[in-house]
């Protein structure tokens, strides 16, 4: 197995709206931009990169969650917590740094 990045398919009505978010992402980055504030340009495009990472990587708790009632299985949903967490550790300093 090579070290490229595999992405998941996408269904192709994904497309719109994928380009509708980044879209949205733009014309919010370039409001708050023009308003000066452009450390929360930064902040914006953090918290869009960490969730493009989560939804490529499939990340969610719904699996994990129903793993935990049906299995008794709670290792994915404390993995999510986890990641969760460590994303709340990135964002936040972030945050009161910009």
């Amino acid at each position: 197995m090579s070290g490229a990045l595999v992405l998941p398919r996408r269904d192709p009505a994904d497309t719109p709206v994928f380009a509708a978010a980044v879209a949205a992402l733009l014309a919010i980055g370039a409001t708050v931009g023009r308003a000066g504030a452009w450390n929360r340009v930064a902040l914006l495009g953090l918290s869009a990169a960490l969730g493009w990472v989560f939804l490529t990587r499939s990340f969610g708790y719904t699996g994990a969650f129903r793993a935990w009632m049906t299995k008794r299985d709670g290792a994915g949903l404390a993995v999510g917590l986890v990641v969760a967490a460590i994303a709340a550790l990135v964002i936040v300093p972030v945050a009161q740094i910009v």
